[in-house]
């Protein structure tokens, strides 16, 4: 099974490549909200290493988010693309996983994934990440991906035991959580962490690459999630407010 997956949900997007499970390459973009002009030209790049054509790919993945809307839009329809002219199947994977994902280490680790969500928002969920013996990796779900004010958010993970280790925190917003968080109960984990990887979420969606199979249905229905309302929305709404 070869598989693309396509990341451009943060500042930086990257494509990986996977044959039967296993990363190939990885190109990354320049950082920067500019996934829609690099999208095309990384693709052609990572094909043209590989001395591979676009025909050749038999799944895709994608991040849907949450996190730049821009980004997420640009990963969707890129995946939706190409999966209805090539007539292979996608699958899709939460951002906030990708990022747990990038933490999966020998010992299980609680992560907490925080992204900026803009107007005083923090996209995060909470989860359990390692990684077996012979490289495997497992992220479960601790949370369900929610927006919260940074002040509200440390209730909010009042779910997770307090025994043990502190849970690592990881994303562009956890430095936002970590200034309202009460002391000992969280630690920053490592800022390469931070951006979601394709490669992390190639790895993550493998099995369900492998059992996929094109659904014109499920392509169509594919959708960004946002978890809130764009920036163009609520001031529509605002304009419409007496």
């Amino acid at each position: 099974m070869r598989t693309l997956a396509i990341e451009t949900s943060s500042v930086r997007g990257s494509l990986a490549l996977f044959e039967e499970g296993a990363c190939r390459r990885e190109v990354l973009f320049p950082e920067g909200l500019i996934h829609g002009r690099e999208i095309t030209v990384r693709l052609e790049e990572l094909l043209r290493l590989e001395g591979l054509e676009a025909r050749s790919l038999e799944a895709i993945a994608v991040s849907v988010g949450p996190g730049s809307y821009t980004g997420i839009r640009v990963g969707v329809t890129a995946a939706k693309t190409l999966a209805y002219c090539l007539r292979i199947p996608v699958v899709s994977e939460s951002s906030l996983r990708v990022i747990a994902a990038n933490a999966a280490s020998g010992d299980p680790l609680r992560v907490v994934a925080a992204l900026d969500g803009r107007q005083g928002f923090l996209f995060w969920a909470a989860f359990s990440a390692a990684r077996g013996s012979t490289g495997e990796i497992a992220v479960g779900r601790l949370t369900p991906d929610a927006a919260s004010e940074p002040g509200t958010l440390a209730g909010a993970l009042g779910v997770l035991p307090e025994r043990g280790a502190p849970a690592l925190v990881a994303g562009d917003g956890a430095d936002a959580l970590l200034a309202s968080a009460p002391p000992g109960r969280f630690a920053r984990g490592l800022r390469e962490w931070d951006v979601p990887r394709a490669r992390a979420l190639g790895e993550l969606t493998a099995e369900a690459a492998r059992a996929a199979r094109f659904d014109l249905d499920a392509v169509h229905g594919l959708e960004p999630v946002y978890l809130r309302v764009t920036e163009a929305e609520r001031r529509l709404a605002m304009k419409g407010t007496p």
